[in-house]
């Protein structure tokens, strides 16, 4: 842990090395386990504390006793070292053992410059306990920080710090790790940090948890006295770049823009069921032939459907020459009209999550859409998506998804075929149910080669079979519809806008606000609208 650092060496009575050099470290840790300082991670104090909590006063080049008090009480070897604007102060050792009382003294030399540091020790790893040391040769005053905020956060409480040596503007991060002196206050009420050095320009800041900041430098200060600063604080920017939520996009403008941006989609679907036949009737016949288990079989079911004229068989026994020519097409075009009006109110839910530090961009993983999964939906998963926010806790969210039409609409159909047909799990079978192929399959067999067969070796239950395969594999087609035919896919593209809620290190946990957008299908554009919300995702269990 004392990597990058250099080493002064400074005497008192004997040549005693120090760790010297450098200035601003936030935290340097301790040597670990079975290193210098570090102890058995099995063996640690429950805590570690200085003997005097309060800041250290002195003088400079003042050299002083420091004690501190392991509990519970054994032996430990405990890790020193020094952060911040140490300048040349200096320890006449880094490590000391605590005695069976618990307690390691070390002595502390203050450097010869006015300036504010930090002395912390260790044991292991994880236990620490820090002090702040404040020098001067001029006095020491109390300074009481005062905020001026005009935000909508919710103030959690105050900590003010002071830092020496450093201005406001060469402090790093927002905010950024607190100075060496420090003080805290419960909302309300005002921290007062004490032993503030008289001397140096200071850097005072006061936060509220990790998500309100200012910082304001001081130089003259009353010793003795309780001085006063105010310090304007604002809130920190909400961290995008932190971001882990659970998205939902809801649909509340009419179902219209859908259906005429997707007019096509149900003529194309069309042709696909057909799959080349001239009419529902052929289409369903020409696929039973193909669905027919063997060469075999598929010359015997084409020779008796010619020779039985099973075209006007079914035409007949499906309604006849007014409703047989288009029965599957026209089912199939209700269901999916119908389909597109449940995206009134319909949810695109998936989760948000940041790209990386500062990139304000993020990765929107579509999962859902009206509950239906979205890939099934033809929908991209994977979406690129901006991520960024504005004053005021607002959040921009832009992203295009990306669909198949016919694959999103044939999903959306499954709701009414399933109304309709209530026994039913699939399209397929509620169009088996309504057509009905039990009627396909009576009147097969009625013009049949043999009584009870549709054809030599297919009953009944064979031809009934021949029926729901065919209608399953023009259902394949009108799936990939659009997708065979090269149609362009269809593109949502939105923008939505929100009014975060952050925690107390100013990270998004969730937003509500509106998203606009446009959806296409080449030249056809239609603009559509909804609302926007995101929350954190639950916990693992």
């Amino acid at each position: 842990m004392l990597e990058n650092r250099s080493w002064k060496c400074w005497a008192v009575g004997l040549a005693l090395c120090v760790v010297g050099c450098g200035s601003g470290a936030d935290d340097i840790g301790a040597a670990g386990a079975g290193g210098s300082g570090g102890g058995s991670q099995l063996d640690l104090p429950s805590s570690l504390t200085f003997e005097t909590p309060a800041t250290l006063t002195m003088i400079p080049g003042e050299a002083r006793e420091v004690t501190v008090v392991a509990s519970p009480a054994r032996s430990y070897p405990v890790h020193f070292v020094l952060l911040g604007q140490f300048e040349d102060a200096s320890l006449d050792r880094s490590e000391a053992t605590t005695g069976e009382d618990g307690r390691a003294t070390i002595q502390l030399v203050a450097p010869t410059v006015p300036t504010t540091f930090s002395l912390r020790a260790s044991v292991g790893d994880s236990v620490t306990a820090q002090a702040g040391v404040s020098v001067s040769a001029s006095g020491f005053a109390s300074l009481q920080v005062e905020p001026s905020y005009s935000g909508k956060r919710e103030i959690t409480g105050w900590v003010a710090s002071v830092r020496a040596g450093s201005t406001c503007a060469e402090l790093v991060g927002n905010p950024p790790p607190d100075g060496d002196l420090k003080s805290g206050a419960v909302a309300g009420q005002i921290p007062q940090v004490e032993g503030v050095p008289i001397g140096p320009v200071l850097a005072v800041g006061l936060r509220s948890g990790y998500y309100i900041y200012g910082c304001k430098e001081i130089s003259k200060l009353t010793p003795g006295e309780i001085n006063t600063t105010v310090v304007p604080v604002s809130d920190v920017p909400v961290k995008v770049d932190e971001t882990d939520l659970l998205v939902s996009l809801t649909l509340d403008s009419s179902s219209e823009p859908w259906n005429q941006t997707f007019a096509n989609t149900l003529s194309e679907a069309g042709m696909a069921a057909l799959g080349g036949a001239s009419d529902d009737v052929s289409a369903l016949l020409e696929d039973m032939q193909l669905v027919t288990p063997t060469t075999q079989d598929a010359t015997a079911f084409d020779a008796q459907s010619t020779a039985a004229d099973w075209h006007g068989a079914l035409t007949a026994a499906l309604g006849g020459a007014n409703v047989a020519p288009t029965i599957i097409r026209d089912k199939i075009a209700a269901f999916m009209q119908a389909g597109a009006k449940n995206l009134t109110g319909a949810a695109f839910e998936g989760s948000l999550v940041s790209a990386g530090k500062g990139s304000g961009q993020a990765t929107f993983e579509l999962a859902t859409i009206a509950g239906m999964d979205a890939e099934t939906a033809g929908f991209s998963t994977t979406n690129n998506a901006s991520w960024q926010s504005d004053p005021g806790d607002t959040v921009l969210l832009g992203t295009k998804l990306y669909t198949i039409p016919s694959m999103l609409f044939t999903a959306m159909a499954l709701g009414p075929a399933k109304d309709a047909a209530p026994t039913a799990i699939s399209v397929p079978g509620a169009l088996g149910d309504l057509l009905a192929c039990d009627d396909v399959a009576a009147a097969l067999v009625a013009a049949g080669e043999k009584p009870g067969q549709s054809y030599a070796g297919c009953d009944g239950v064979c031809t009934k079979t021949l029926c729901r395969a065919a209608l399953s594999a023009q259902w394949e087609r009108v799936k990939q519809a659009t997708a065979d035919s090269g149609s362009p896919a269809a593109t949502l593209v939105l923008s939505a806008t929100g009014l975060a809620d952050v925690d107390q290190y100013a990270r998004p946990t969730s937003f509500y606000g509106t998203w606009v957008g446009t959806v296409a299908i080449g030249a056809k554009k239609n603009n559509v609208s909804g609302s926007a919300t995101g929350s954190e995702p639950p916990p693992p269990k």
